[in-house]
């Protein structure tokens, strides 16, 4: 039976780790995942920033309805800043809307910001012939300073994401929209007046130039600068170019801070969110990677910005084929799970029929020996002693194997609740209570506690003075009392197997499960506070 039961332990054995290598996941730093728990909340909670942009859109709203003149149009160009990458269909409206206004017709600045922040808001929306066709129409050197600066910023945004876009299709063209890309850096630099919007372009001129560390050199010193926005695309750049030499940590940091950013700023169209998802799938976090892609996804289309939502389509097939296999991963763990607790059973009951037939060998013994004694009779004393001692140790058997025999009774009905209760969890998909409960070592210290709790009660059945018998013999401030609940210390309870004839030390630290020095560190201690000799202190613990 020994030999059934180590077969059926390593076949368990084999069983668990299989699963659980299959599910292991990749190595995320500490402080990475103090910055996803924030992304998680700020995800949570990102209507609230949401509803602060349309708040602050609303107030825009009322004062370009309720005024003329530099005010009307100062309250239209920040309403369209409120809904740039937040709602686009909002924001072509109210660009829309500008151009039936008087302002437009008589002021060539305000008409010039509308013409280019139509552009930008084609683009964004994937309308990419209606962004050129619109740029066209519109000479830089014509313009205010304050509209060239945006007229590069959007062609630079514009033939970006054209780029991206068209990478796969026609890579030269996507080459050929890179090159006017960089050469709207070029002049972005030339006439950009924020110091932190230049510092960011150069470092983006250096990345595109091929210097990350020129690029990370410049980027760096922005972190702690600026408002939420500029934060926004000094992560963003960073992430870029420490992906780009291979510091997956750093990266990841990036995206992360980059993602917070985005959505505390309550725009919906996202910079990082997809790519961070993708990276988190790599990692084997496909619980998050897929919250995040489906984020990023939904916010996109309800910004109508096409692009990213393309981007965003892309990696949730990628995601959503991990999100499944891992699905199924958790099946198999649910799966064997069942059928180790299945074993287990038959394992146990394999063991209490072993048991009890044992149990009945020793039966038809005593009796045997009973019927020998009463043949003797009183013609040996010597004898009777003897079976005086015997009946004594068969009956401490007995109440030891009750005991065993109940406690494999209580494990059993425990091992059926867990298992209903696991298989109730594997059954609804809670797979993080599924994964508390095994982890959870709370089961086995309750039973262990209600194990030590049977035995005293047991021993003191058996022994009622031992605690008073055993003080006796040691110095009269070194008695051992039980606090209040306790039936037995620690102390007690060893001496209480060194009665019952356990002495071997190494038994003992198994049976109460404490190092071998805890207790012969236990066992000297109390010899030494013996009241008198302690070289025959346990023959005499043996002999109360």
């Amino acid at each position: 039976m020994n030999h059934i039961n180590k077969n059926i332990f390593v076949a368990l054995c084999v069983l668990w780790i299989l699963p659980l290598a299959a599910l292991a996941k990749g190595k995320i730093s500490p402080e990475n995942e103090e910055l996803l728990n924030q992304l998680d909340y700020a995800i949570e909670h990102k209507e609230q920033y949401r509803y602060a942009r349309l708040a602050k859109a609303d107030s825009l709203k009322a004062i370009a309805n309720n005024s003329v003149g530099n005010r009307r149009v100062n309250a239209i160009k920040e309403l369209y800043g409120v809904y740039e990458r937040f709602l686009n269909d909002s924001a072509l409206s109210v660009m829309n809307i500008a151009t039936r206004i008087p302002e437009y017709k008589t002021d060539k600045d305000f008409r010039d910001f509308v013409q280019i922040s139509l552009s930008r808001t084609y683009a964004v929306m994937g309308l990419f012939t209606d962004a050129f066709t619109q740029l066209g129409q519109i000479n830089p050197d014509s313009v205010s300073s304050e509209n060239r600066l945006l007229y590069y910023n959007t062609k630079h945004s514009a033939y970006g994401w054209f780029a991206d876009f068209a990478f796969y299709s026609s890579p030269e063209l996507a080459k050929h929209s890179y090159d006017i890309q960089s050469q709207c850096n070029d002049s972005i630099i030339l006439y950009e007046t924020d110091p932190i919007y230049l510092a960011i372009d150069k470092a983006t001129r250096a990345f595109k130039d091929g210097d990350i560390a020129q690029c990370i050199n410049i980027a760096e010193p922005l972190l702690g600068q600026g408002e939420l926005i500029h934060k926004i695309y000094v992560n963003a750049i960073l992430a870029q170019a420490y992906g780009k030499i291979g510091d997956t940590e750093k990266e990841l940091r990036y995206l992360a801070k980059t993602s917070i950013c985005d959505i505390k700023v309550g725009i919906s169209e996202y910079m990082a969110l997809h790519a961070l998802a993708q990276k988190l799938a790599a990692f084997g976090e496909t619980e998050r990677a897929y919250s995040y892609i489906i984020c990023a996804l939904e916010d996109a289309n309800s910004c109508g910005a096409r692009l990213r939502s393309l981007e965003a389509s892309e990696y949730f097939t990628i995601i959503d084929k991990g999100h499944r296999a891992d699905e199924q991963k958790r099946k198999l763990l649910s799966t064997i799970l069942y059928i180790s607790l299945c074993l287990i059973v038959v394992v146990l009951t394999g063991s209490i029929l072993s048991l009890y037939r044992q149990m009945s060998k020793l039966r038809l013994v005593r009796q045997a020996l009973a019927k020998a004694n009463r043949n003797l009779g009183e013609s040996n004393a010597k004898l009777q002693i003897i079976n005086k001692d015997l009946i004594a140790s068969d009956r401490i058997k007995e109440e030891y194997i009750t005991l065993y025999l109940n406690k494999c009774r209580k494990y059993l009905e425990a091992q059926e609740i867990l298992r209903n209760q696991l298989f109730k969890l594997a059954q609804g998909h809670q797979w993080d209570e599924l994964y508390k409960k095994l982890k959870s070592s709370e089961i086995l210290a309750s039973e262990k506690e209600r194990f030590y709790a049977d035995f005293d009660e047991l021993f003191l059945n058996l022994y009622p003075d031992f605690i008073r018998q055993f003080n006796s013999l040691l110095k009269p401030e070194a008695q051992i009392v039980p606090k209040n609940g306790e039936k037995l210390t620690t102390e007690l309870r060893i001496f209480a197997l060194i009665k019952l004839g356990i002495d071997d030390s190494s038994q003992i630290a198994k049976f109460l499960s404490y190092s071998l020095t805890t207790i012969y560190n236990y066992r000297s201690r109390v010899r030494n506070n013996a009241l008198e000799s302690k070289d025959d202190f346990e023959t005499k613990v043996l002999a109360l």
